[in-house]
């Protein structure tokens, strides 16, 4: 039985059933420790019958889907949980996949163990927006003419070629910046 799942043990025949650890006949319960539980039959004649069973508690998968994590919208993160022997996430990906995430969601892991035993996690994926960036409409200046690049759409705006957004530079060449 995996930890935490209720078993029912009945024994079967004629007369009255007494089994140890407080357990009932034909009533779930769930085992705190795996062992030999007992039970003893008295028949209307006052016979007595003893029998066994071992019972092994498989504990489940120590499982972890990962740390929460931000992103950028349509970066893909690697979806790797680790703990048991077979995964199936909420999202559909296969373990070891990098998934393109959309939006902020919380992804669910199944995680299995070599005895059967499921345990889940999950991560939390926040996902920023892309910002939108105009860099304006295309320059067309006259020889030493200064020009100023200036963007919209971010903060932090940052341009190629040492050029700062919105302040004058002189050109020395034609370019895509």
């Amino acid at each position: 039985v995996c930890q935490g799942n209720s078993i029912t043990l009945a024994a079967t025949g004629t007369g009255t059933f007494n089994w140890n650890n407080n357990v009932i006949n034909g009533q779930s319960f769930v085992p705190n420790q795996g062992g030999y539980y007992s039970v003893s039959a008295t028949s209307p004649q006052g016979c007595v019958a003893n029998d066994s069973l071992l019972i092994t508690v498989n504990p489940l998968p120590n499982l972890d889907a990962g740390n929460d994590t931000v992103i950028c919208g349509g970066t893909p993160i690697l979806f790797n949980a680790t703990g048991a022997q077979n995964y199936t996430w909420s999202n559909g990906a296969t373990n070891c996949q990098s998934y393109a995430v959309t939006n902020t969601n919380t992804f669910v892991v199944s995680g299995t163990s070599a005895a059967g035993c499921v345990a889940q996690d999950s991560i939390s994926v926040i996902v920023n927006p892309i910002p939108n960036i105009n860099a304006g409409p295309d320059i067309n200046p006259c020889q030493g003419q200064t020009v100023s690049l200036n963007a919209v759409g971010g903060i932090n705006l940052q341009w190629n070629n040492g050029v700062q957004d919105g302040v004058p530079f002189l050109p020395v060449s034609n370019g895509t910046y």
